[in-house]
């Protein structure tokens, strides 16, 4: 879910599970993009705030796959999705 990031400011993103992992970010045009891992779910503050709560647990990936190359095999990722101008 894209969020435009008000000047000044920083989003939090926290991913739990009970299985250790990591989260991928990647970064493009303007846009960054995290990544929960298998069993993870995550949650976006903005200061105390909370705007963004992935309760949905991803699944497993298959092997050698990242969540990153599952989305965008599966949904075209972040280079086909409607990005807001963050720019200004």
């Amino acid at each position: 879910m894209p969020h435009t990031l008000p000047l000044g400011q920083s989003f939090r993103v926290i991913g739990r599970s009970p299985q250790a992992g990591q989260l991928e970010v990647t970064r493009s045009d303007g846009a960054v993009a995290v990544y929960a891992w298998a069993g993870a779910t995550l949650r976006v503050y903005n200061g105390e705030a909370l705007v963004d709560n992935f309760s949905f647990v991803f699944p497993e990936l298959p092997p050698g796959m990242s969540t990153q190359s599952f989305i965008s095999t599966m949904f075209g990722g972040v280079a086909q999705a409607k990005m807001p101008n963050m720019a200004s």
